[in-house]
């Protein structure tokens, strides 16, 4: 048990002699999502903790132990775990409990230090914010929403850690900024859509309609210890209430400032195929880059999309074509999701004609595809294969819009170099591109409306197949690096500060 790196906040009576505890089995649910620091053992029973646990009220005998532990990741972490040692409060708690206190070292991202500080009733143990949050949350709230005094923005949190959380409400009342919280679980959320009725989509999408209505900001954050929690609900079911939230989903997307991100969590770390610890430093890493620093190149990209008539794509099993004269081209860098780095428009909607050959594997409504080929006759894709045809045809049978384009975009952050079946992150992959059934985006408008929108990702770097993209018949991207001399800053060389 030890070996997970568990950890629970201690209720301010334990310790004191006389009192009774109760200490509850818990199963442990990833080690990004609970935000504790604190593990207490007895032989008898361990307390692990979901989300944020709590102990009840106990007596603690002299068999048991106490055992802080603190994450290894920060030198501040570090400094409080020597601290802790040294305290003569900390003695006094370990003499309380029988023994002396040990400090160790716990792996994973939301794990908490703890400090000592005087209760009413003696000494009690403080959770310190991971400094990672509230950087990261500024960087949400300021860069990426630009959060000002009266504004009201929508904090939408799903599987979050109530650290974070309240990292963002904090940032935004910095700003003077009014915070609202939505606060969801996954498997809630399943068992709301499972078994909904028509009535019950109307009733939530008008409450949510309502109150999108008196935002002028949103912020959301997803995490879920996994991420097929969706896969059994009937697609009926997801579609109809895909299609009664619509007009939430295009009033925050074309009348609000937003940003949408994940949250890290185990389920992550694996589908990245990392180490919860690589994974814990590439996120936070990727979360808060530099993006002023995409901006020249984004500039660049952006005009040179708005001059361009045909592009033509090539590569591995791709030959397409289509028309994007007189289409707005929008730069992403960081504004709108987290993270970022891309420029998309959108085709002409009838002008799309060949094959494409996706090769990056796609989650959408909570099942996982590989190996999308779409064929694409006059704007409409009239054959759709994967390695399960019927679902996907299935999904691109929801509405007349489905089958036809609502954006394409070319992707540049140079920390995202390998898909994780993770939209946010796959979509911003180093020398990708994606092309994506459904609706458009009313800044990029080419008439196509549906309730699907389903970000689907090709790699063209040379480990990857390679690939061309060119703009009336100049390339200006080979094997997934940028050629003209505008474009080439938003190769990584450059946006890592490796290249002038």
């Amino acid at each position: 048990m030890l070996g997970l790196g568990l950890v629970a906040p201690l209720h301010p009576d334990a310790g004191h002699r006389g009192v009774d505890v109760d200490v509850l089995r818990a199963k442990r649910q990833g080690l990004f999502t609970g935000g504790q620091g604190l593990v207490i053992l007895t032989r008898r029973k361990v307390h692990l903790g979901l989300g944020q646990p709590c102990f009840e009220a106990g007596r603690i005998s002299g068999h048991r132990r106490l055992q802080l532990r603190q994450s290894r990741d920060l030198v501040a972490h570090r400094e409080i775990e020597r601290r802790l040692v040294r305290q003569s409060q900390g003695a006094r708690v370990g003499r309380r409990f029988g023994h002396a206190d040990t400090v160790r070292g716990a792996r994973g991202i939301a794990s908490a230090p703890f400090t000592l500080g005087k209760g009413p009733r003696g000494s009690q143990l403080t959770r310190i914010m991971d400094p990672r949050y509230g950087k990261l949350a500024d960087v949400l709230c300021g860069f990426s929403t630009r959060l000002k005094k009266g504004e009201n923005v929508l904090i939408d949190a799903h599987d979050v850690p109530e650290d974070f959380v309240i990292a963002l409400i904090r940032a935004a009342r910095e700003r003077g900024a009014t915070p609202m919280v939505n606060l969801h679980k996954a498997r809630v959320g399943r068992e709301m859509v499972k078994g909904g009725t028509k009535e019950q989509f109307k009733l939530a999408a008008d409450h949510e309609l309502a109150r999108m209505k008196k935002m002028q900001a949103y912020v959301a954050v997803r995490g879920s210890d996994n991420i097929f929690e969706g896969s059994d609900i009937p697609a009926a079911q997801a579609k109809l209430n895909g299609e009664m939230m619509r007009p939430v989903l295009d009033h925050r997307v074309n009348k609000t400032k937003w940003v949408v991100l994940r949250w890290p969590t185990s389920s992550m770390a694996q589908q990245a195929k990392m180490s919860t610890e690589a994974f814990a430093d590439f996120y936070f890493r990727v979360c808060t880059l530099d993006y002023s620093r995409m901006i020249p190149g984004m500039e660049a990209l952006k005009q040179a999309m708005m001059k361009t008539d045909e592009v033509h794509i090539v590569g591995q099993g791709t030959d397409l074509k289509f028309n994007i004269k007189g289409m707005n081209a929008i730069p992403c860098g960081g504004e709108y999701n987290i993270p970022d780095g891309e420029v998309f428009t959108a085709p002409i909607k009838d002008s799309v004609n060949g094959v494409l050959q996706y090769n990056c594997a796609t989650i959408y409504q909570g099942v996982s595809f590989e190996n999308i080929r779409l064929v694409f006759r006059k704007g409409k894709i009239v054959e759709a294969t994967s390695n399960n045809t019927k679902r996907l045809n299935e999904i691109l049978d929801t509405d007349g819009g489905a089958r036809f384009i609502g954006e394409f975009a070319i992707a540049f952050n140079p920390h995202i170099l390998n898909p994780m079946q993770d939209i946010l992150f796959d979509e911003k992959i180093a020398g990708s591109f994606h092309f994506t059934p459904g609706k458009c985006y009313e800044t990029t408008d080419n008439g196509n409306h549906s309730s699907i929108h389903w970000d689907m990702v090709c790699i063209q770097r040379p480990e990857y197949g390679g690939g061309e993209i060119r703009f009336d018949g100049q390339v200006i991207r080979k094997d997934g690096l940028f050629l003209p001399k505008p474009l080439q800053k938003l190769n990584p060389a450059y946006l890592l500060g490796k290249a002038k």
